[in-house]
């Protein structure tokens, strides 16, 4: 699992270099006062980008286990380890729920 949270490391650091670049050529398309030919270098620019190396496909994963679902995101952490923790008494304010 850890090679999963080091490929997301990677996912996330890569979109940030590019993001830029990318809202720059979109917008650089879709602007209607340029000339057509700037335009579609542009949208041929923009393609050049591989999709892999965007936002969407960072996933947030607990910094435990690398699991990729039901994530807290204010604490990182996947729901299996929040209730070992809060079982174990050591997250702070946390209460075991009795009706």
């Amino acid at each position: 699992m850890q090679y999963l949270l080091v490929k997301d490391k990677h996912t996330r650091v890569s979109a940030a270099k590019l993001e830029w670049k990318q809202r720059l050529f979109n917008l650089l398309s879709k602007n209607e006062i340029l000339e057509d030919n700037i335009r579609l270098s542009a949208v041929v620019m923009n393609t050049k980008y591989s999709w892999r190396k965007t936002w969407i496909q960072s996933r947030n994963r607990c910094i435990e286990t690398g699991r990729a679902r039901a994530i807290f995101k204010r604490m990182g952490i996947s729901r299996h380890v929040f209730r070992d923790l809060a079982r174990k008494g050591q997250l702070s304010g946390i209460n075991n729920a009795a009706w």
